[in-house]
């Protein structure tokens, strides 16, 4: 079943956005009273595997969502993942020196350096020889 196909018979399917506000604490490893109601909703779900099994794969990605997926917090999908021997891995955000670092360290992750990351590093890299060479001439 496609992600369009089964998000569409999600239980959650119009309540989203409450539940995106409303998960705010999410350091503990006992879900709070917000996460409680999503899980609420996800016990009736029809989809709640799909959810799941979508939710890890993104995360095997390097991508960590916040909130309640396919019947568990963020916590229990880590330890899912671990269970895996899975380690996690860092997020990149583009259009930065470390994102493109990280593009040169786990291509594999994330891909050949992209347009911004490389812009990024190159203005990073002028800045730094621009202050070097203001220190030298001082």
């Amino acid at each position: 079943m496609r992600a369009a196909e089964w998000e569409a018979r999600a239980a959650c399917r119009g309540l989203r956005d409450l539940f995106d506000l409303t998960f705010t604490d999410h350091r503990g490893r006992v879900p709070n009273r917000h996460e409680r109601a999503a899980l609420a909703v996800c016990a009736t779900c029809s989809v709640r595997v799909q959810c799941l099994d979508a939710e890890l794969d993104s995360m095997r990605l390097g991508r960590q969502t916040d909130g309640v997926f396919g019947g568990t917090i963020v916590h229990q999908r880590i330890e899912i993942l671990k269970n895996e021997g899975w380690r996690r891995t860092p997020s990149i955000t583009h259009g930065t020196r470390k994102g493109y670092q990280l593009h040169l360290q786990r291509p594999d992750l994330f891909g050949e350096p992209c347009a911004d990351c490389r812009e990024a590093c190159r203005e990073y890299t002028a800045r730094y020889r621009a202050d070097r060479n203001a220190e030298e001439a001082s």
